[in-house]
């Protein structure tokens, strides 16, 4: 005879499950949501621990502790697509921090990213208007300025990065 689990998750508790009774019962994605975001900072097994809690990025101790506490201080996901997102990276995971951004936000607020909105709308001006380095065709020159490829440069110009 099989073994019953009678353990209770915490997101069965609020109601953040999908499907009938005695059927096996899908989280919400909120709950993911939170238990990966716990993940990365805390468990040296996740795949993404060294970019989270390996630069000791931490999960405040409301949100830690209490899954309803995040889905009240975070509200809803706006929609499929959209993930947490820290407004500053170097700081932890707590309210006045975090955000639902979509991919095109998480992909621009990173580390590695050297362009601000600013930096992009120099560049298609300078495109658009024809001045100076684009107009010369001399995308190093500008490349070298903004620290970046000349194919980025490229790639902002026409309009294939950094979508308006």
């Amino acid at each position: 005879m099989a073994r019953r689990d009678f353990t209770i998750h915490p997101y069965e508790q609020h109601g953040y499950t999908r499907g009938r009774r005695g059927e096996r019962k899908k989280k919400h994605p909120l709950y993911d949501a939170w238990t990966h975001m716990i993940g990365r900072c805390y468990h040296t097994s996740s795949k993404d621990y060294r970019y989270y809690g390996g630069r000791g990025i931490t999960v405040c101790d409301r949100w830690r502790n209490s899954f309803l506490a995040f889905v009240e201080d975070v509200g809803e996901r706006p929609g499929p697509g959209w993930s947490i997102d820290r407004i500053d990276n170097n700081g932890n995971y707590e309210p006045g921090n975090v955000r639902w951004a979509s991919k095109t936000e998480q992909s621009r607020n990173n580390r590695n990213s050297k362009l601000t909105e600013d930096d992009v709308k120099f560049i298609r001006n300078v495109h658009i208007k024809g001045r100076t380095w684009l107009e010369r065709g001399n995308t190093a020159e500008l490349a070298q300025y903004m620290g970046v490829s000349q194919a980025m440069i490229l790639r902002i110009a026409r309009g294939d990065a950094w979508k308006p």
